[in-house]
């Protein structure tokens, strides 16, 4: 059958400011953000160089909190279909533990976790594209904010990668997490954290949703052929460590991400793997802790506005099973291998609104030449937080 595995039971709670319900005993609250981005390509994987500019986001948020349970509804207005990004109930009976049912972030790695107004660069990481965007389903969670040891497992309906669960394929899949703190001092910490999924998938040609590979400037360096299809097991192993220490962090993700892809009578099974290395540190001494960064130690001049400077860079690769082009994807077409680099200059004011410019180049050898293709791209992401 192709129907969810999980439904959506959380409910739009439209409201347009904070206010008190004696019936709830809780609050309702409205927030939002919206992302303006602009590129300059120098170089390009198929279009000529030129400008281009997008509303990339457009996400109001609608909340409720209460003292047992929560709820949260986030469509984002800026997609062209599936704009229901999230809908979930959150249970929280004891401190413990906790219970998520609904349409949220699913994700085993630790940037496609962060909310898109945290992340240093101005796209999450190459290697969280390997994994869900969104998923439909309930996961169960174990451990306290301060505990040193974190604990999650869940089944859904199973999203291709750097998907947002939308499409009618047939299946389940389970996930489990466990993440590991390390406190080091007052303010600093290190984690390490393994995810691992596994499932099956059940598509149509009609209704395809595989995975595809883009750059920082939006290109797609590797799809599957039209007509492909999932049919069969699925399956992701993550790991990641990460150092948030004052002004400085770091951070290192590895993914395998495996699905079985039919076209036609050929049947695949492909497993690609991918790796990004990240490192920063605000130049003006703030922290930079896992939701960003709050000035306060520089004042612009005459403006009476806190500002503070973080610096960023990045390296990662993602390879693509070599199996993938015996029949289900185009050599010809497709990348084997994307290699990146990226330096990134984040100005972080009040509430979190943000201005980032990265400078990324990412050279995809193709699979059937080896030949270089080569981006170059200058990035500026507005990022406004109400």
């Amino acid at each position: 059958m192709r129907t969810p595995f999980v439904r959506i039971a959380a409910a739009s709670l439209l409201v347009p400011a904070v206010v008190s319900s004696p019936s709830f005993a809780g609050e309702f609250k409205f927030s939002g953000s919206a992302h303006y981005y602009y590129r300059d390509f120098y170089d390009t994987l198929a279009s000529p160089p030129g400008e281009t500019s997008e509303i990339r986001r457009l996400r109001p948020v609608f909340e409720y909190k209460g003292e047992r349970w929560s709820a949260r509804f986030m469509p984002d207005l800026a997609r062209e279909t599936n704009k229901a990004l999230e809908a979930y109930v959150d249970f929280t009976p004891d401190a413990a533990w906790d219970l998520r049912v609904g349409r949220f972030k699913s994700s085993a790695s630790v940037d496609q976790l962060k909310s898109s107004n945290a992340v240093a660069a101005t796209e999450v990481s190459g290697v969280a594209s390997m994994t869900s965007n969104r998923d439909n389903g309930i996961l169960f969670g174990y451990g306290k904010p301060k505990d040193r040891w974190r604990y999650e497992i869940g089944v859904f309906d199973g999203a291709a990668d750097d998907e947002v669960k939308g499409s009618l394929d047939g299946g389940a899949e389970a996930a489990a997490r466990v993440v590991r703190t390390f406190p080091l001092d007052k303010k600093g910490a290190f984690r390490l954290g393994l995810g691992v999924s596994g499932g099956n998938r059940e598509g149509d040609a009609d209704y395809a949703r595989l995975a595809r590979y883009r750059t920082p400037g939006r290109s797609t360096w590797f799809r599957y052929r039209s007509g492909a299809y999932a049919d069969g097991s699925t399956g992701r192993i993550s790991g990641f460590a990460d150092y948030y220490g004052g002004p400085r962090y770091a951070q290192a993700e590895v993914v395998q991400s495996r699905e079985t892809v039919r076209l036609g009578t050929d049947r695949v099974s492909v497993a690609h793997r991918g790796w990004e290395v990240q490192a920063g540190y605000v130049l003006t001494g703030e922290d930079r802790t896992y939701g960003g960064v709050d000035p306060g130690n520089f004042v612009v001049p005459g403006l009476d506005t806190p500002v503070a400077v973080e610096l960023t860079g990045r390296v990662g690769r993602i390879t693509i099973d070599n199996d993938a082009f015996e029949a289900v994807s185009d050599p010809l077409s497709n990348g084997r291998r994307a290699d990146l680099a990226g330096l990134a200059l984040g100005l972080w004011f009040d509430n979190k609104w943000r201005v980032t410019s990265e400078f990324s180049v990412v050279r995809v050898a193709n699979a059937a030449s080896g030949d270089n293709d080569t981006e170059r791209v200058l990035t500026v992401a507005l990022v406004m937080v109400f």
